[in-house]
């Protein structure tokens, strides 16, 4: 190895004790070398240093600029974000008024919450509370809806009760009722309980009647059959009683 590429290994940062043992020779040797031919080794890898840390420095700088530029381009585009986001929500604001004023408006021109809450998508609950807010700002109050109001009957609902008070006028049991119907006994109790309250000739409520009594051997035998796992609903077919009637045995047998 020329005495220029050991001095070029000098500059490229690289030890004597390295350079010795890439050679294979002792350290001392590698010194004396240098001693020779006035290579100032110290010199040289007091430069190399020197010329790394500039590396480094200039290194370091750049990586600086890159976050500063990284950092300068994140708060454009948070400041972008907020920009559009302020915009959409007055846009939002705005819209949200607009419609406020036009459902006040309906709401002045007779129109009902219910109206109201299909045009707008809306349930009724949230259109009264809108016109709660919009009356506490405004100067207009809008009136609020009377929920009191008695409203327009059902006309298929009114021919059943008027069909259930017939049957019932025959002496027709709630079970035969339902039957007949196609309604539960539930609902014919119903009926006829508003039925009664809405006419001037009310009808008897029914409680239990002949097809209802059911005798002491007839209930035992229905608790055996529960116990062989027949089945409410059989029990109150066979029996021609309501469902309710059986469960009301089964307790009273301390099934």
């Amino acid at each position: 190895m020329s005495i220029d590429n050991i001095k070029s290994l000098l500059m490229k940062g690289e030890s004597i004790e390295h350079i010795a043992e890439s050679l294979d020779v002792s350290t001392t040797a590698m010194y004396r070398l240098c001693h020779i031919h006035n290579i100032d080794f110290r010199g040289i890898r007091a430069l190399s240093r020197s010329r790394k840390s500039i590396e480094l420095c200039k290194e370091k700088e750049a990586k600086r600029i890159e976050k500063i530029k990284i950092r300068k381009e994140k708060r454009k585009k948070r400041e972008k974000e907020q920009k559009e986001y302020r915009k959409q929500v007055e846009h939002n604001r705005k819209k949200r008024a607009d419609r406020i004023n036009q459902i006040a408006k309906m709401r002045r021109d007779g129109a009902t919450y219910s109206e109201i809450a299909v045009k707008y998508k809306l349930t009724t609950e949230r259109v009264r509370q809108i016109l709660l807010d919009y009356n506490k700002s405004s100067d207009i109050p809008v009136p609020p809806e009377d929920f009191n109001h008695k409203r327009p009957p059902n006309p298929d609902v009114t021919a059943r009760r008027e069909k259930v008070a017939e049957l019932r006028r025959t002496g027709l049991s709630h079970q035969e009722i339902a039957k007949k119907t196609k309604v539960s006994i539930g609902v014919i109790r119903q009926d006829l309980e508003t039925y009664n309250r809405d006419s001037d000739n009310p009808i008897t409520p029914f409680r239990v009647d002949k097809r209802q009594h059911i005798d002491a051997t007839a209930k035992l035998d229905i608790v055996k059959m529960r116990n062989k796992g027949a089945s409410i609903s059989e029990l109150a077919e066979k029996y021609d009683v309501c469902q309710s009637r059986i469960y009301q045995i089964l307790r009273e047998a301390s099934w």
